[in-house]
């Protein structure tokens, strides 16, 4: 819906790809998005904070 409105989804690209590498990185065979998983996502982002993930 935001790329409708004339935003860009690279962003949010970016951060899936960095969920993904981590997922990767911890060789996880679940398909399930645990809060351990977050939460070691979330150890290589030291500059976001909890509103910026939702902006």
């Amino acid at each position: 819906m935001k790329a409708a409105m004339g935003f860009t989804t690279e962003k949010f690209e970016y951060i899936f790809k960095e969920l993904d590498l981590t997922v990767l990185d911890l060789d996880i065979e679940e398909p399930i998005l645990t809060k351990k998983i977050v939460a070691e996502w979330r150890k290589g982002r030291v500059n976001d904070r909890e509103r910026t993930l939702y902006t």
